[in-house]
């Protein structure tokens, strides 16, 4: 197993968030867990899509898998048990977690054409 492919404990839990495979005829549903991992490979590594190693699957199958996860917002459900389990387990220190204004977006309605005033 890669740095880049998740544990057994982590895949027992994370894919209860996946939706689950659809029934019936057509082709049969890629591996999930594969298709988990060459996705974190990806995002991982930086690599473009098409560079993916092929023992995770098809490069379009795991880059389909990605924009539906984040357009059912499942990337979230992860990351919040993620950063609970890694809380729990003292991985963590939440006290010394903070976050860089300058990566937050303007709120919708804002004056595009204001200069800077932090700046």
């Amino acid at each position: 197993m890669s740095r880049h492919e998740i544990t057994d404990k982590q895949w027992k839990k994370v894919s209860g968030y996946l939706p689950k495979a659809k029934r019936g005829r057509g082709r049969p549903e890629a591996d999930l867990r594969k298709t988990l991992n060459g996705i974190l490979y990806v995002l991982q590594t930086g690599c473009a899509w098409m560079d993916m190693p092929t023992k995770y699957g098809s490069y379009t199958t795991c880059w389909r898998r990605h924009r539906l996860y984040s357009k059912l917002r499942i990337w979230d459900r992860i990351w919040k048990w993620l950063l609970r389990d890694l809380y729990e387990e003292k991985k963590i220190q939440l006290g010394i977690v903070h976050v860089d204004a300058s990566f937050v977006p303007a709120k919708k309605g804002g004056d595009k054409n204001r200069e800077n005033e932090a700046g």
